[in-house]
């Protein structure tokens, strides 16, 4: 390689490296990406009641088989987790629940799950995790610095846990 294009390789990955540093100083703000415009923004997420009866009623799905379990048998009440929009999947940022690979290319995803041990943990009150997690480009970036929870808290004050664990 000769030396301007060296010189010209080395002068763009610098510039990519001060654009990528100015966009991550500015995340929790949310900015416009300086190379490409597109606004970009990290997310605080909460774990919330929805999530927790979602794995809970994972986990009572997934003790009947130790199989991966589809989001269509995944109930809340007379309605599955898709009804969800999406805060189900974000159990993942936590570490609660995994998918199955999908194989099939003509699907996004497989829309099969099952909980970690440490969601199962989580179910049983053995554990606690951080209430808030900070997401961005669909992964957990940082984990917020906040009070752990544990299911009953996450549930709120709404559901009964002893009725949700019911059968487990």
């Amino acid at each position: 390689m000769g030396k301007i294009k060296q010189a010209s390789l080395w002068s763009f990955v610098d510039t990519l490296q001060v654009a990528k540093k100015e966009l991550m100083a500015t995340l929790k703000e949310g900015s416009d990406c300086p190379c490409c415009g597109q606004y970009a923004r990290m997310y605080k997420r909460k774990l919330n009641s929805i999530m927790a009866i979602g794995l809970i009623n994972l986990t009572k799905e997934y003790k009947k088989t130790n199989k991966f379990v589809h989001v269509h048998d995944i109930r809340l009440g007379d309605r599955d987790v898709r009804a969800m929009g999406g805060q189900f999947a974000g159990l993942k940022f936590w570490g609660l629940i995994e998918e199955q690979i999908n194989e099939d290319t003509q699907k996004r995803c497989s829309g099969m799950w099952r909980p970690t041990k440490k969601g199962i943990d989580f179910v049983y009150k053995k554990i606690k995790v951080p209430e808030f997690i900070w997401v961005f480009n669909n992964k957990e970036y940082e984990r917020a610095q906040t009070e752990t929870v544990d299911i009953k808290d996450s549930l709120g004050t709404k559901f009964n846990y002893e009725d949700l664990m019911r059968n487990i």
